[in-house]
């Protein structure tokens, strides 16, 4: 019986990184040799894609698990933008994942 719940976990652990990777299909590139890091999601993470980076988002303590970018010498420099200070929630977040 034991062995039947250390099975299902490692099924469990090994779904939820491959979710993970589906999630970040559409910005793979944020990540080292185009691959997501694998960690054991829990059921509030979200994985999100943006124009600039990717995150994922834990729907439980409301903050990044991790934010990856790609960083080159011209995003440097092209880093001068002024702050607006104008923050909206993101929808792709359930209200009550979102600060």
């Amino acid at each position: 019986m034991h062995i039947k719940i250390v099975a299902f976990s490692l099924l469990v652990l090994v779904a939820s990184t491959n979710h993970a990777a589906e999630n970040f299909a559409a910005c793979l590139q944020f990540f080292a040799n185009n691959k997501p890091p694998v960690v054991a999601l829990k059921e509030t993470d979200r994985a999100l894609c943006y124009d600039a980076f990717a995150i994922l988002h834990s729907g439980e303590s409301k903050t990044p698990v991790f934010v990856a970018e790609k960083l080159n010498r011209a995003s440097v420099a092209d880093a001068d933008e002024k702050r607006t200070d104008k923050f909206f929630p993101d929808a792709r977040l359930r209200v009550a994942a979102r600060v």
